[in-house]
C-alpha cells in the first residue's frame, strides 16, 4: 500500500476553503511581492537659528530644486524673501533764489526810516506814560518830568523828517494812540500842565505872582522884537516862553477858567503843532502881541 506523505500548505487551504467557502470568500488575496524603491539622498539639515531660519531653508530649496534639475543651475533663481526695493524719490520742487530787499538806496532814506522808528515808538511810550499816570501808578512830579522829555524828542523827531503829516502817520501805521496823539500833537504840554494839577490847599503867594509878572513881560517883549530879528519869530524860539508862561498861569486856582489861561492853551496847542524851524508870519506875530497884552492886563487886574 502506497504511503502518502504530509499536505502541503496549498493543500489544506484548498480542503479549508471547500468546507467554509464564505471564509474562502473573505480570505484576502495575498499581498504582491514589495521591492524596495531608491531614495535619493537628501541634503543635510542646516542649523537654523532665532533670526536666520527662513535664509537656511531657502538657501536649502534652491540647492535641493539645483540637484533635481540641471538646467536650473544656468538660471537666475530669485531668493524666496528677496528685499523689496524702495520706491524712486520724488523730486524735489526747486526753491527760488533768495532776493535781498533793501530798505533804503540812499543815506536820507535811512536816516528818514530811523527817525520814523523813533517817531513809532514815542507815540507808543506816551501813550503808556499816559495810561500808568491815570491809574495813579506815578506821581505827578515824575510824570510831568517824563512827559516833556517825550514832548521834546517827539518834536525832534518830527522836525528831522520833511513833509511829515503826525496825523496821517498815525494813520498809515494804524496805531491805537489817541491819549498820545492829544499831548503830542494838540496839546504839546503835560496834562499836569494843561489841567493846572496842584496841591489843593495851595495858594497864590506873591514870590508866584511876580515870576508870571516877569514871563508876561519877558514874552510880549520878544514878540514885539520877533518882526525886526527873524530869528525870534521861530517856533524854536516862541514856543517855550509860551509854554512857561502858561503853566506858570496853571498855578493859580482863580485863574482856572479864566480867558485869559484859554487864550493861552490855544497858542500852547497852536506852535506845538508846527516845525521848529517854522517861521511865523507878521500877521500871527500881531495877533500873539495883542494876546499876551490882553492876558497880562487881566491877570494883573485879578492878582
Amino acid at each position: 500500500m502506497e504511503q502518502r506523505g504530509k499536505p502541503s500548505v496549498k493543500q489544506m487551504n484548498y480542503w479549508e476553503r471547500l468546507q467554509n467557502p464564505q471564509a474562502g470568500a473573505s480570505a484576502a488575496p495575498s499581498a504582491a511581492p514589495q521591492y524596495p524603491v531608491p531614495q535619493r539622498p537628501r541634503p543635510a539639515a542646516q542649523p537654523t537659528g532665532v533670526h536666520g531660519s527662513g535664509a537656511h531653508d531657502a538657501t536649502a530649496l534652491a540647492g535641493h530644486m539645483e540637484r533635481m534639475n540641471p538646467h536650473l543651475h544656468h538660471q537666475h533663481t530669485p531668493p524666496l524673501h528677496a528685499p523689496q526695493q524702495p520706491p524712486p524719490a520724488q523730486s524735489r520742487p526747486t526753491m527760488p533764489p533768495v532776493k535781498e530787499v533793501r530798505l533804503y538806496e540812499t543815506h536820507h532814506e535811512r536816516m528818514e526810516g530811523s527817525a520814523r522808528e523813533e517817531l513809532f515808538a514815542l507815540f507808543k511810550v506816551c501813550e503808556h506814560l499816559e495810561r500808568v499816570w491815570r491809574r495813579g501808578a506815578i506821581t505827578d512830579a515824575e510824570y510831568t518830568s517824563e512827559m516833556w522829555k517825550i514832548i521834546n524828542q517827539y518834536r525832534s523827531a518830527r522836525d528831522s523828517m520833511t513833509g511829515l503829516d503826525p496825523l496821517r502817520f498815525i494813520e498809515e501805521y494804524r496805531l491805537k494812540v489817541d491819549s498820545a496823539r492829544h499831548r503830542l500833537i494838540m496839546s504839546g504840554v503835560p496834562a499836569t500842565v494843561e489841567n493846572a494839577a496842584q496841591d489843593p490847599e495851595e495858594k497864590a503867594s506873591h514870590a508866584k505872582t511876580v515870576e508870571t509878572t516877569q514871563m508876561f513881560v519877558t514874552a510880549i517883549d520878544a514878540v514885539n522884537m520877533a518882526p525886526k530879528a527873524p530869528h525870534l519869530s521861530t517856533v524854536e524860539y516862541l514856543q517855550p516862553l509860551i509854554t512857561d508862561l502858561f503853566g506858570s498861569l496853571n498855578r493859580f486856582r482863580a485863574l482856572q477858567d479864566s480867558e485869559c489861561r484859554k487864550i493861552l492853551q490855544r497858542w500852547v496847542s497852536k506852535l506845538a503843532q508846527r516845525r521848529a524851524v517854522d517861521v511865523l508870519s507878521v500877521d500871527d506875530l500881531k495877533q500873539l502881541a495883542v494876546d499876551l497884552e490882553n492876558s497880562y492886563t487881566y491877570f494883573k487886574h485879578n492878582m
